[in-house]
């Protein structure tokens, strides 16, 4: 089960054209039945991206609640970032819309919350459930029964095995991979290529093979890795 709707207005908040929000932008322009009025960015360059216009700053979302026709996607890779402009939308009544490509492979028993983005060649396998306003970047693979919580994002070439669990916060870096029946904690940073053998602390930056704990983080950080 998909947390979207069929057919719906969207804004995409987030449009760097070198980043996350030109990817959104791209694979949102190909759903059928969504109209994509615009984004926002707090930079005023370009004007416009994909053909879409830039309608404002980034904070602007507050001028479109006055319809429920309007739904926006939060195309932004950090998560503490991520989260706090969703909670602050859903506070105020504003709805969130999830974007999936029409190449990713969803298993029909799969659950997507809202506000997700979900890129080509993903694959979600039966009894995955994914909290909201997550980002699986293309080419992912998360095996059956997965958990994954809210604000998770999982890079290019993240791979799992059979029931992993990541909690709320987590982000794991290109080509990661966490074995059968891990968990993840909340908050946590998985550097490039790391392979997870074990469940980690929370709020922390793991790296390597097996993957080794090198140090705590803050609630905003988001680290450089070797």
């Amino acid at each position: 089960m998909v947390s979207n709707l069929s057919s719906s207005e969207i804004i995409v908040i987030g449009g760097r054209p070198d980043g996350h929000g030109r990817v959104v932008l791209e694979v949102a322009l190909q759903l059928a039945g969504t109209v994509v009025l615009g984004f926002l960015d707090d930079n005023p360059s370009p004007p416009e991206l994909c053909g879409v216009p830039r309608l404002g700053p980034s904070e602007a979302w507050s001028t479109y609640l006055c319809t429920d026709a309007v739904r926006f996607h939060i195309a932004i890779g950090h998560n503490p970032t991520r989260r706090r402009i969703a909670q602050h939308i859903l506070r105020e009544g504003g709805q969130l819309a999830s974007v999936i490509h029409p190449q990713a492979v969803v298993y029909p028993s799969v659950h997507v919350g809202m506000g997700c983005f979900v890129g080509a060649g993903v694959i979600l396998c039966p009894g995955v459930v994914i909290g909201s306003n997550v980002i699986i970047n293309h080419g992912a693979i998360l095996e059956h029964d997965c958990r994954l919580g809210d604000y998770v994002n999982v890079s290019t070439g993240f791979v799992t095995g059979g029931r992993v669990t990541l909690e709320e916060g987590v982000f794991a870096g290109i080509g990661a991979k966490v074995i059968p029946d891990v968990t993840v904690r909340r908050w946590t940073y998985l550097g490039a290529g790391t392979v997870v053998t074990h469940d980690t602390q929370s709020h922390s930056l793991y790296v390597g093979v097996p993957a080794r704990r090198v140090r705590a983080l803050g609630n905003d950080d988001e680290p450089r890795t070797p």
